[in-house]
């Protein structure tokens, strides 16, 4: 009888103290933080200050000079008024994995062997209008590598790409600056 008396007074003294101890936090109030979203690392791409993130692509090997194609559409939910869509093609000679330097495409068809790389990047508004942007000769580099046996794209720093049609778009820039993070 005593032992059950003494650990009832154990579990009352210790129901006490759980009730009558403060808690960690520095206000019973206070919401709970939410988790922090993870910051998306690959598959996205920023024209200016325009971002981009991948909803399609597709990877197609040419022939006609042993070149890869890289097109990748961008996820037509985002809120980039008036450029609301960014379509992304990445053509380059596939000799090999590793730093590639953007060029023109006129530039990368007639060196072929070289390790050259040409960027198109055609923007669309909501109501039917675009605009097309292609990579000018620069020494910027990209680099490939090959993941689950699809290339990714990686552009760490600014292409810059100036405007070679406009398909009725108001007053679209005359140039964008391009980054890309793990495109594929």
């Amino acid at each position: 009888m005593k032992k059950t008396k003494n650990s009832i007074s154990k579990l009352a003294l210790l129901l006490f103290a759980i009730v009558t101890i403060p808690s960690c936090s520095s206000s019973d109030d206070a919401t709970p933080a939410p988790f922090p979203l993870p910051i998306i690392t690959e598959n996205v791409w920023k024209l200016d200050n325009y971002n981009y993130a991948r909803r399609v692509s597709i990877q197609t090997y040419s022939s006609l000079g042993n070149f890869t194609i890289v097109n990748i559409d961008s996820n037509v939910a985002t809120a980039n008024s008036p450029y609301t869509n960014c379509n992304l093609v990445i053509t380059f000679n596939t000799s090999s994995i590793g730093d590639y330097t953007v060029k023109t495409q006129n530039t990368m068809f007639t060196n072929a062997t070289l390790k050259y790389m040409h960027i198109r990047c055609q923007i669309a508004s909501g109501n039917g209008t675009g605009a097309v942007y292609d990579s000018v000769d620069s020494n910027v580099t990209a680099t490939i590598t090959r993941v689950n046996g699809k290339f990714v794209v990686n552009i760490p720093n600014n292409v810059i790409l100036t405007r070679s049609s406009n398909d009725g778009m108001v007053n679209p820039p005359a140039n964008f600056t391009l980054t890309a993070q793990k495109v594929q």
